[in-house]
């Protein structure tokens, strides 16, 4: 499942491209842009939208990496601590198998003192 949507998300991402590549052929007449009082160069509005596109898709990398790093982190202490569990729960096992084994030589003692010698 993951495989196809990973295929569709590049195929999605594809078509995208190309809309925005077709659209800056027809659109290439010069602007600037006013932002906070701050005015920008006339570039065409291809590169404006290419210069979003490329921002958009870079800010996106940062937080998918900031999140995916965090939940590495996150993952590797659950391992650890399931480790460390797991080590707990053999150690006891190991007790009682321990403890079972000399209730058993303790009864087993006991029944043979029981027993009538003739």
């Amino acid at each position: 499942m993951t495989m196809i949507r990973k295929w569709l998300f590049r195929v999605f991402g594809l078509i995208l491209f190309l809309a925005v590549l077709i659209w800056a052929s027809e659109n290439s007449e010069s602007v600037s842009i006013v932002f906070l009082g701050f005015r920008s160069d006339e570039w065409p509005v291809a590169w404006w939208m290419l210069m979003a596109f490329v921002a958009g898709v870079f800010i996106g990398v940062l937080l998918n990496s900031w999140t995916n790093t965090l939940l590495k982190i996150e993952a590797r202490k659950a391992r650890k601590e399931a480790e460390k569990e797991h080590k707990k729960v053999d150690q006891l096992a190991a007790q009682a198998e321990a403890l079972s084994s000399d209730a058993l030589q303790a009864e087993k003692g006991s029944a043979q003192k029981r027993l009538p010698v003739d």
